[in-house]
């Protein structure tokens, strides 16, 4: 691997993730989520089974 690949590699291994449960309601909630704060969020979508 090259020195860029490893780096990456380095920064997404010590990554924290930061989630942010947003509950619709009971059986259904939405996961935002982001590693850094600079990173645009992602969203998942929960349902209890």
């Amino acid at each position: 691997m090259d020195r860029n690949t490893v780096k990456k590699f380095e920064k997404a291994y010590r990554a924290v993730s930061y989630l942010e449960h947003l509950y619709i309601d009971h059986d259904f909630r939405l996961i935002k989520s982001r590693r850094e704060a600079t990173q645009r969020p992602s969203y998942t979508i929960a349902i209890r089974l």
